[in-house]
């Protein structure tokens, strides 16, 4: 395992900045650009309702949802029957 040291000011700012850069990356950029995908498809289209950036990450997280929901579905359901104490069995 790889171990990484922080040393001083100067080390913390390149960090947090390394994170604002990979949160830019992988959430902001793929939500803006959703966004548009949007707007310029449902809103300007077929006259649906136009969302702003904050809606664009909603979708986005939807979107990695179905993804993971499809491609690697691990949630699994199962039902059982309960006896229902007030049925006498009449029908």
């Amino acid at each position: 395992m790889q171990v990484f040291q922080i040393k001083g000011l100067s080390g913390l700012i390149v960090f947090i900045l390394a994170m604002l850069g990979l949160l830019a990356l992988f959430i902001a950029l793929p939500s803006a650009f959703l966004m548009v995908f949007w707007n310029a498809v449902v809103f300007e289209g077929f006259e649906g309702p136009q969302i702003g950036l904050f809606q664009g990450m909603l979708l986005w997280a939807a979107v990695l949802i179905s993804l993971k929901l499809v491609m690697n579905p691990q949630i699994s359901f199962q039902f059982k029957k309960v006896s229902d104490p007030n049925d006498k069995g009449l029908k």
